[in-house]
């Protein structure tokens, strides 16, 4: 079975101390690659290093299966419409 290739936007602490470690652990899904205003911070959560600064870029990647949006909630639906 191929992996699930999982795009991280937001690299915050919900991401880092929730869905992380769990998808971490799965034997289906990966952290693929990671966006975040700071390129220093999604490092900090990227295990392929594999980042983006523009979270448009991360939308476009054609191997990112599925988003994970881990920012302030008032950005989640702006940031799920542009991800659709």
């Amino acid at each position: 079975m191929e992996r699930f290739n999982w795009g991280f936007v937001g690299a915050g602490m919900i991401a880092k101390k929730a869905l992380y470690p769990a998808i971490s652990k799965s034997s289906i899904g990966q952290i693929y690659a990671v966006a975040s205003r700071s390129a220093e911070r999604a490092l900090t959560i990227s295990p392929t290093g594999l980042i983006y600064t523009d979270y448009d870029q991360l939308f476009a990647d054609p191997k990112v299966d599925g988003v994970y949006i881990s920012l302030p909630n008032k950005f989640h639906l702006p940031t799920a419409i542009r991800a659709m």
